[in-house]
């Protein structure tokens, strides 16, 4: 009896399917880093490593995905996209793996109670990151709609200006990150003190992982757009 591999039977008619799957668990981790940030304002540091280990398993589930993908991805000359384009869509989201897993793997824990200040400024970048990310999970779900118009019309139209608000909020992250900075090295008067170095370091390497994701993230909008524009 002919056996049938349940990897290769996702893609069906479309290869987006399990490409699809693999962003959402991509997102899946990234979707814990509020909770994760929120947690460093604590004194008790007692909720990070969950929400750090919750992440590690998002992301190894998806590479376990991504490997199976690569394996099984059809060759056939006619297939909607050229394969080499979906492995490179796949590549950036990866990427995005990659860069939570680092953040899951900072010891954080050595950064808990963080002052008022910087850490509702690094509130507000780990939502604008987040929202980043999630904004460039939406446009990769609409990669059936745009196979099944040829990549034309309205549903192009609308998955360009999804990869320009993707822009927009990536560059948002970067606009936050100096003034985040400054937050970090310069403590106001209204913080009781100062983070001792170590602190700055681990706070310091968090705010560059999440500027680093947010243009992860951007990049899914960059290689989609010439696909559109053909």
């Amino acid at each position: 009896m002919k056996t049938t591999n349940p990897i290769a039977a996702l893609f069906g008619p479309s290869p987006f399917g399990p490409t699809q799957e693999h962003m959402r668990l991509v997102q899946s981790a990234v979707a814990q880093l509020p909770d994760l940030v929120e947690a460093l304002g604590a004194s008790d540091d007692s909720d990070i490593a969950p929400r750090q280990d919750a992440i590690r398993v998002l992301v190894t589930r998806a590479s376990a995905l991504s490997r199976e993908i690569r394996l099984h991805l059809p060759r056939s000359l006619f297939m909607p996209v050229d394969r080499r384009d979906l492995l490179s869509l796949l590549d950036r989201q990866e990427w995005i793996g990659r860069e939570v897993r680092a953040i899951a793997d900072l010891p954080l824990q050595h950064a808990s109670g963080l002052p008022t200040d910087l850490h509702t400024a690094l509130r507000t970048l780990t939502r604008t990151t987040t929202e980043t990310c999630q904004q460039a999970t939406a446009i990769v779900d609409e990669l059936d709609e745009l196979i099944e118009t040829g990549f034309r019309g309205p549903e192009a139209a609308r998955v360009e200006t999804m990869i320009q608000t993707l822009d927009r909020l990536a560059s948002e992250t970067d606009d936050q990150i100096p003034a985040l900075a400054r937050a970090l090295f310069e403590p106001s008067d209204s913080q009781d003190k100062g983070l001792d170095p170590s602190r700055q370091w681990l706070t310091h390497q968090l705010i560059r992982a999440l500027g680093a994701l947010a243009n992860r993230a951007a990049r899914i909008g960059d290689h989609l757009l010439p696909l559109i524009a053909r």
